[in-house]
């Protein structure tokens, strides 16, 4: 009878344990007591940002990988990068096979420093990748050796990249440092082919044609770079990042008003502007320039005078908002005023607008002499951001305007030269560097732009 008892007793004690270790094991404890995401102060966001995130978290009700997955990413992009990685860590135990996760942990781990958690992710991810996506994470892999400055694993994951432009740049750097200049200028060419307006590698070919004593091509691909667009950024998570913060906040706004602008929308625009800058005060200061110059678009200069005059108050004048606070006074029918702030904005730069203004207001006071200097001296302007962006042909008519209109004007001659050159016209950029020379004999570009000229002839 006891022995029984203690049978049934021993049985029920199994049973019990059998239960409550099913209870809270894993999969039962998740499916009975979800885990809830990690919440942050928020104080690095704009307030927009902010309170969209909040809105995030309290409709965050269902357990599933891509509600993890969702969170994590504005969390990684506003920095929040240890909370970004617990949503990660759930995403991978309820979805373990999923590439989209495990790229994202690597670029969270890598973005924490945790180099080598980083690289394990990036391999995983190869398993998992499509083929399309398998190069960017062997770059990945790459890139984490080169922080861990472990440069044989570097190189090793670089070449299994295949050609994907950023691991051969990153092959080209490591050779060159190496000393096997003609390889690193092999990689290079293929880079150069793939993007031919990017900064990065021309500079780099600069340095090894230096290296290798041709003086002149070293300058050629100098110059190259000069009217190149591209910077060549060799972190992919920066562009990943940027994208995510695109959708949140004052940075989604400000694109709204940027599209609102381009469609001629001035008004919504500037509604639109307004709550940017109102919810963002670092990027204010890039804002509202945008919004001064669209208030004075619209007719509504006192509101842009007071707008920027705001701001100057707070973060002290810049050669931008004194150029767009002269055209408001301008426009408000304060030519004095106008001509004065015009004045302090050139004492800090020679731009475009400042010099509108102020051609402009000598006009209007009948001196048509300074009126046609500030005329040629927009044109320079103009002919110079046309050539650095490789508009060579729109660069060739603002210059040789700024010439004939101010023919002591040494920089003007100095970049015709560049974009006749770079045209094939070399006569003609002989004799624009003769005249930059002419008037600034001690102009160094110049004398080398002439040489270029003279040695390709």
């Amino acid at each position: 009878m006891i022995l029984a008892t203690v049978g049934r007793a021993l049985w029920i004690l199994v049973v019990v344990e059998i239960i409550v270790v099913g209870l809270f094991s894993k999969p039962f404890a998740v499916r009975l007591w979800p885990p809830r995401p990690p919440r942050c102060d928020f104080e690095q966001v704009d307030t927009i940002a902010a309170q969209q995130l909040r809105e995030q978290l309290e409709q965050f009700s269902e357990d599933s990988a891509e509600n993890w997955r969702d969170l994590a990413k504005p969390y990684m992009a506003f920095g929040y990068y240890a909370e970004a990685t617990v949503c990660l860590q759930h995403c991978a135990e309820i979805e373990p096979l999923s590439f989209e996760t495990k790229y994202l942990q690597g670029t969270c781990f890598g973005l924490l420093g945790r180099t080598e958690e980083a690289i394990l992710a990036f391999y995983t991810a190869v398993e998992l990748a499509d083929e399309k996506d398998i190069a960017d994470c062997w770059y990945q892999i790459g890139f984490n050796h080169l922080k861990r400055e472990n440069e044989d694993e570097a190189v090793t994951a670089f070449k299994k990249a295949g050609k994907h432009s950023l691991a051969q740049f990153q092959l080209a750097k490591l050779s060159f440092r190496s000393g096997r200049v003609p390889e690193a200028a092999t990689l290079l060419d293929y880079v150069l082919r793939e993007n031919p307006d990017t900064v990065r590698p021309k500079l780099l070919r600069a340095q090894i044609e230096a290296d290798l004593g041709n003086t002149t091509a070293a300058a050629e691909f100098r110059e190259q770079a000069e009217r190149s667009k591209i910077i060549f950024d060799l972190d992919l998570s920066v562009s990943l990042l940027l994208d995510i913060r695109a959708s949140y906040g004052a940075r989604q706004l400000y694109h709204e008003a940027r599209r609102l602008e381009k469609e001629g929308k001035l008004p919504e625009a500037a509604i639109v502007l307004r709550e940017a800058t109102a919810a963002d005060k670092e990027l204010a200061e890039k804002y509202i320039p945008q919004l001064a110059a669209i208030q004075t678009r619209l007719g509504r200069t006192a509101e842009s005078i007071e707008l920027l005059e705001t701001l100057m108050r707070r973060t002290g004048p810049s050669p931008g908002s004194l150029a767009k606070l002269a055209d408001a006074y301008y426009l408000n029918g304060q030519p004095e005023r106008a001509f004065h702030i015009a004045q302090r904005s050139l004492g800090m730069r020679s731009t475009k607008s400042v010099h509108q203004a102020l051609a402009s207001y000598h006009a209007k006071q009948g001196d048509l002499v300074l009126a046609r200097q500030h005329h040629a001296l927009v044109q320079q302007a103009i002919g110079v951001s046309a050539y650095r962006v490789n508009q060579l042909e729109a660069a060739r008519v603002a210059l040789e305007q700024a010439t004939e209109w101010m023919p002591r004007l040494a920089q003007s001659w100095y970049y015709l030269g560049q974009s006749y050159g770079a045209l094939g016209d070399r006569k003609r950029a002989q004799v624009a560097f003769e005249r930059c020379l002419t008037i600034d004999p001690d102009h160094g570009r110049a004398r080398t732009g002439r040489k270029l000229t003279e040695l390709s002839q």
